[in-house]
């Protein structure tokens, strides 16, 4: 069977068996691109997957049921695979810190840094994927093919985050940068909310986007302690609204959702919101109710 392009249907059978496996993936490449910009911006011939170096028995045992077999084998640097369509997988040796290493060709070694790893979506599902700041280093220092200016060009106009923008689950924050933040992206006065106390006492988890130290995204997210998830005040600072921070935000937070055993994201939203829930984040509409109480 000849090997045909990488769709977006092939990248998900993969992503999702990899998941059942247990096997933590981070997508690169163009499709990793593609994530961070949020849409498919071109045609692919295969599917760049990061991973942890000991897992990797298992998947390529996963490939094989999934009918790849190996055609380049120079691990530990790569091996590509070909089935349905072509799949590149590299192997990460992490440290502690989140950091990681991958083995290159003649003894050399590329190093990625804890903030190299974050979310995107394919096709309206949170993908794990390399950062914006990294794919551009990985774009340097060579000269750049037709395919390479094209991905650096969707990088840099197609809603791709800022470089260095980190995101955290869980990450520490305080009531009044919370709450300037909220202010701003929802244009009311500042209140002392105690955000902190909220957080730890009610949600299932939250994320923060950080630029240069400073807090420019936050979603929170509650439970109701079985399936269901909801998201809650998704806000970004102005200035940066429209460049990918809150549709990162909703991917991670659905991947942590999904992480908890939640099976379904909800979010309460106004139809001047529409286009970002369900369009950039993928949300299904659905119809709602609403009863004020005070």
């Amino acid at each position: 069977m000849d090997a045909g392009p990488m769709t977006p249907e092939l990248v998900l059978d993969l992503l999702d068996a990899f998941e059942r496996a247990g096997i933590d993936v981070w997508v690169a490449g163009g499709w990793g691109i593609d994530a961070l910009v949020g849409r498919q911006t071109r045609d692919h011939r295969d599917l760049d997957v990061l991973y942890r170096i000991e897992d990797d028995a298992p998947i390529r045992a996963v490939l094989t049921a999934a009918g790849y077999v190996p055609e380049t084998d120079w691990w530990p640097v790569r091996v590509e695979l070909r089935g349905p369509s072509y799949v590149d997988i590299h192997p990460l040796a992490f440290a502690p810190d989140g950091s990681a290493t991958q083995s290159g060709l003649d003894g050399t070694t590329f190093d990625y840094p804890a903030s190299a790893f974050t979310v995107g979506t394919i096709a309206g599902r949170s993908v794990a994927c390399l950062s914006a700041a990294q794919q551009r280093l990985f774009h340097s220092g060579y000269e750049l093919r037709e395919i390479d200016r094209h991905d650096l060009a969707a990088l840099d106009g197609g809603g791709a985050m800022n470089a260095g923008t980190e995101l955290h689950a869980r990450g520490e924050v305080t009531d009044s940068e919370v709450e300037s933040l909220h202010a701003a992206a929802f244009d009311h006065a500042p209140t002392e909310t105690p955000w902190r106390q909220r957080l730890t006492d009610h949600s299932l988890t939250w994320i923060t986007a950080r630029l240069d130290g400073r807090l420019v995204g936050f979603v929170n997210v509650v439970g109701d302690g079985g399936v269901h998830a909801i998201l809650l005040d998704t806000c970004v600072a102005p200035h940066l609204q429209g460049r990918g921070i809150g549709r990162a935000l909703v991917a991670a937070a659905a991947a942590e959702a999904r992480r908890a055993g939640c099976h379904w994201l909800h979010a309460d939203y106004e139809t001047r919101a529409a286009d970002f829930y369900e369009d950039a984040c993928g949300m299904a509409h659905t119809e709602a109710g609403l009863l004020r109480l005070q």
